[in-house]
């Protein structure tokens, strides 16, 4: 269970990147907004201008397209694993890998373009110097001489600046955005097997031990009263109250990894969240609130939002807030707040952000712009 671990810790940091996603675009809006500005006032805003125009968006397009190449990210696979069977047989365990074809179609074309443009570094400049001169003659055919700088000049800035924004942007957003298509179905699927699997070893279990003699009112009979809540889950919901460290980063680390085993115990266990909701409100524990939130921000359901809405203003921790408000956002991307419930969520998210620190202040900014939008 190491991928559940693994996507939660990455999903907390993914909202993280969102701000230098939004400083990049806003920089090269800028730096693209001035230099076609630069072109309007170097050529005119006449008719003849489309060309120059054309040309700056094309260089611009071609450049982001090598820098998307350059910035895809390596998939690492590993082998299948294989485990025994109940007779002692080898099965290969299920697994599915992602489609690997556009990363090893970027390191072919990367390698041959670095190649390529190693081997014919002098006799580039020609071949750039002639499409400034095509360039050129479109703008004055009386003068290209004169032009020909103003040609180099398109050629040369948003070539570069198209390069640089399509590998910026490919390493900030867009490999967050394929680790996340490629993971978030395959770790759905796996937890909701090993869901399946537990519960249906319980009820092996529940049959092996009813004697076959046993009376018949002992199956109709009605239970007089709900048995105990999981003790070792509120044993780890304690141990997760109690941690302690001096280093901030080191207090952190330790609360995500106290989280997530909750997270994957209630899974594997097959803990009804509406269990975890009533032990809550019976006996509050900010321990078992942050357990749900796990479960519900990497399995979301419907009936989770007014779950967290029940419980979430009993929690008082930055940690568990953080967490909270990362249900929420996943909920709302499922599609799984009714319009109804979205007034109780804004309500509780302005409750946490009077006493917010940075990283949560950030977290429920971003929240509310996806609701609002």
């Amino acid at each position: 269970m190491r991928s559940l671990a693994s996507y939660l810790q990455k999903q907390t940091k993914a909202v993280e990147v969102s701000a230098d996603v939004r400083t990049i675009a806003l920089f090269f809006y800028s730096i693209v907004t001035l230099g076609l500005v630069m072109v309007l006032w170097h050529v005119g805003a006449t008719r003849e201008a489309a060309t120059p125009l054309l040309w700056a968006l094309g260089t611009l397009v071609f450049g982001a397209a090598i820098g998307f190449l350059f910035g895809i990210p390596k998939i690492v696979q590993g082998n299948r694993q294989t485990g025994p069977n109940d007779e002692g047989a080898q099965t290969e365990a299920y697994r599915q890998q992602v489609n690997t074809n556009l990363t090893e179609i970027s390191d072919w074309l990367t390698k041959i373009i670095v190649g390529l443009s190693l081997i014919n570094l002098r006799t580039l400049p020609p071949y750039v110097v002639n499409a400034a001169d095509v360039l050129a003659f479109s703008v004055n055919p009386n003068d290209v001489k004169v032009e020909r700088s103003f040609a180099l000049g398109i050629l040369v800035c948003f070539s570069v600046l198209g390069f640089l924004f399509g590998y910026l942007s490919t390493r900030l957003f867009l490999a967050g955005a394929f680790w996340r298509a490629d993971t978030e179905s395959i770790l759905t699927t796996q937890a909701q097997l090993s869901v399946q699997v537990a519960s249906l070893q319980s009820s092996q279990n529940l049959l092996k031990v009813l004697s076959p003699a046993a009376k018949p009112e002992s199956w109709t009979s009605p239970a007089t009263e709900p048995g105990p809540f999981d003790e070792h889950l509120i044993q780890m919901a304690n141990a997760y109250m109690a941690i302690s460290a001096p280093d901030w980063g080191e207090r952190v680390r330790l609360k995500d990894q106290a989280a997530n085993e909750m997270g994957k115990y209630v899974i594997s266990m097959g803990i009804s969240r509406d269990l975890l909701v009533q032990e809550v409100l019976e006996h509050p524990n900010e321990g078992l609130i942050i357990a749900l939130a796990t479960v519900i921000n990497y399995l979301p359901s419907q009936g989770d939002c007014s779950r967290l809405l029940s419980v979430a203003e009993k929690a008082a921790r930055k940690h568990v807030q953080y967490r909270i408000v990362l249900a929420f956002g996943n909920l709302f991307r499922q599609q799984l707040i009714a319009p109804s419930e979205r007034d109780s969520v804004k309500g509780v998210l302005s409750l946490y952000a009077k006493d917010a620190d940075s990283s949560l202040s950030r977290l429920i900014t971003d929240t509310m712009s996806y609701m609002r939008a």
